[in-house]
């Protein structure tokens, strides 16, 4: 609705309000003793000089409540969620007297061309030089950053009266309005996924989850912009729906088409960028590219959904990161990978460009999907991260949480179910190579084993309390289904040994490794077993870096009985071809003799980084200097001189780079 001065008005997106009540008579407006009445000479010049000094816009509800005093952007007039309530004030330079339209444009800063959101209202004004109007914008207008233009009508002489507004309007997602798409019922989830800029992304194994700490800061000084300056191809109708504008922000974060905020780098080359391991939030890449409109490099999965999150819940989608450990990701085929094995025991990597990820970061929004049938409301799957090129970009979703879980995908379950179910649900298939004059690629194979249950292991999410995820794994299958049998072979009594591949629960880095390889015959007869571990350096992605170790074993299990076979590992084989995050791969392949029993197991392991102790004062002045003491313990086998620390202080600095020069002998624990 649209309130003035002498008349109340209704007015829609579009519609053109009229006068409810009657306006005031001639008499009640002028009063005939004192002879006031003008000529029409007076008339036409006073509307000569009646001009729009002013305009200003103010929002009924505080802005506190609904999270849009915390933003930080230039140039904004008002910045307001659908549903809520714009108040215009209009100041003229002389009174006005007499009936006039007033109309109100919403002018998209990006397309100058499309207008839309025209809100026009009639009155009558008695000897006013300002009008006031209250606005009433829809809960399904389009989101975006608009250029108000507006004109009254006199309708005396219908002289137009016009105004540019030199600021923005900015109107934003409403998930407290239960007519938005974005509307959250859960005040709880409101806080955790959508007001909190400050979260934690989960790494490491399925075994030994780590914990990042992330500043989103949607919050932060060109953060808004830089997501509004991503819908600038979208029509009107699409930045109405949260599905549209989720999908359109995953599609421009990921830079493989050149144009996107962020670029993925999994190869190990970094040096014309960031490493993506040093980002701590999102907040300094997106400055990065609103400054400057080009690509930042680099990422990877975690970094994309942070990013995602940041935008989303600036534009007021409520988001949050989920971690998939052992995630699948095929080349080309769906719902299997395909792994090679030689006859030595170890993994040909280049042989295909399937893998499985030891983690993989994707990102859940919350969303009504007017475009699915009922139920099919709540968390939808987005990944900036995709490996598959969908539809021309890099990309996937919003895809139902729930639609995955019952296994649906296809065109009539958009988007991209397919790719979602193949990532958690996948069977390993491995083949066994038999070399050919030493050439592997060349070589012939044979299909060996097929595992189910492996992929998908375990699904989380982080929690409000820091350092603690919740297991949402049941959000996306009904069970976890894990069994191993050969391929095209039906299993036998015979076939009844089982094995468990294991390492210590924790080991820090430089620490030795006990690897554990439990048998257990649940058959009547003695079994031999004869097998083989190579132990090599991994990236997350599960791509080999480099082998430090290779072991055979053989043993003998009586019936009923279990056996233990230890190999130790010593720190210094693989202290020097390690990777970032610490991870180590062990692939064991064991046989039974008696009954040809095939087993194969891959185990991840993860090293615990040198613990970094801070130590600061518990408040400091506003302006002063502050000490910070960093502590932590040399475990490397070579003195280290030079130190890289990253540091970034919430609301206080951005993330920097500090140098320190120092001598930190191996052992030794330094400030």
């Amino acid at each position: 609705g649209c309130q003035g001065d002498d008349a109340t008005f209704e007015m829609g997106d579009t519609a053109r309000a009229r006068v409810r009540r009657r306006p005031p008579t001639a008499s009640k407006m002028i009063s005939p003793k004192r002879n006031l009445t003008p000529t029409p000479a007076q008339i036409y010049t006073s509307i000569q000089k009646l001009e729009i000094s002013q305009v200003i816009f103010t929002q009924k509800e505080p802005r506190t409540e609904n999270f849009t005093s915390w933003f930080s952007v230039n140039d904004c007039e008002a910045l307001l969620r659908r549903g809520n309530t714009l108040i215009m004030k209009i100041v003229l330079s002389s009174a006005l007297s007499g009936r006039y339209t007033i109309s109100l444009t919403f002018v998209p800063s990006y397309r100058p061309r499309d207008r839309f959101g025209q809100f026009c209202a009639k009155g009558v004004a008695k000897n006013k030089s300002d009008l006031w109007l209250s606005i009433e914008i829809p809960p399904n207008f389009p989101v975006g950053k608009y250029n108000p233009h507006m004109s009254i009508v006199l309708e005396a002489n219908d002289d137009i009266l016009t105004h540019f507004h030199p600021k923005f309007i900015i109107v934003l997602f409403n998930p407290w309005n239960t007519g938005d798409d974005a509307y959250v019922e859960n005040e709880a989830v409101i806080r955790e996924c959508l007001t909190d800029d400050v979260g934690t992304i989960w790494r490491g194994t399925h075994r030994q989850m780590t914990p990042l700490l992330w500043e989103y800061g949607q919050y932060e000084e060109s953060c808004l912009e830089a997501a509004l300056s991503l819908l600038q191809t979208l029509t009107a109708d699409e930045c109405r729906s949260a599905s549209s504008v989720s999908r359109a922000i995953v599609a421009r974060v990921n830079s493989r088409d050149g144009t996107g905020v962020l670029m993925g780098s999994f190869k190990g080359k970094h040096a014309t960028g960031m490493h993506p391991c040093r980002w701590n939030g999102s907040a300094p890449i997106l400055q990065r590219f609103y400054r400057t409109r080009t690509s930042v490099r680099y990422g990877q999965c975690w970094v994309f959904a942070g990013v995602v999150v940041t935008l989303l819940r600036a534009l007021g989608v409520a988001s949050r990161c989920v971690t998939c450990y052992e995630a699948a990701h095929q080349s080309s085929r769906l719902m299997h990978v395909d792994r090679y094995f030689t006859a030595d025991g170890d993994l040909v990597h280049d042989a295909s460009s399937d893998n499985v990820w030891l983690y993989h970061v994707w990102t859940e929004a919350w969303m009504r999907r007017g475009d699915l049938p009922l139920g099919y409301d709540g968390w939808q799957v987005l990944d900036a991260c995709s490996s598959e090129k969908l539809g021309g970009t890099q990309r996937i979703g919003p895809c139902s949480v729930v639609a995955v879980k019952e296994g649906l995908s296809g065109k009539q379950w958009p988007y991209d179910g397919e790719f979602v179910l193949s990532e958690i649900s996948s069977e390993i298939r491995y083949h066994r190579v038999m070399p050919t004059a030493g050439n592997v690629k060349n070589s012939k194979c044979a299909l060996a084993l097929v595992q189910q249950g492996q992929v998908g292991l375990k699904i989380i999410t982080a929690t409000p309390k820091r350092g603690t995820f919740a297991d949402i794994t049941a959000n996306y299958r009904n069970e976890l289904i894990a069994h191993v049998m050969p391929a095209n072979t039906t299993p036998v009594k015979t076939k009844n040994c089982t094995f468990e591949l294991c390492t210590s629960d924790e080991a820090a880095l430089g620490d030795n490794i006990t690897l554990n390889i439990k048998i257990y015959n649940s058959g009547a007869l003695m079994r031999t077993v004869d097998g083989r571990v190579v132990g090599k350096t991994v990236d997350y992605t599960g791509a080999a870096v480099k082998n430090f170790m290779s072991m055979e074993f053989a043993g003998v299990v009586a019936p009923g009985k279990d056996s233990t076979v230890t190999l130790p590992i010593a720190a210094k084989s693989y202290m020097k071809v390690l990777t970032e995050q610490c991870l180590l791969q062990f692939f064991l392949v064991a046989k039974v003799r008696e009954s040809k029993q095939l087993y194969l197991k891959q185990h991840n392991f993860q090293l615990c980084p040198p613990r970094l102790e801070v130590e600061c004062p518990a408040s400091v002045n506003e302006g002063s200097n502050v000490k910070v003491k960093l502590k932590f313990k040399n475990v490397l086998f070579v003195s280290l001189s030079r130190l890289l620390f990253l540091v970034q202080a919430q609301g206080l600095c951005p993330q920097r780079e500090i140098i320190h020069r120092f001598v930190c002998l191996f052992p030794s624990l330094s400030p």
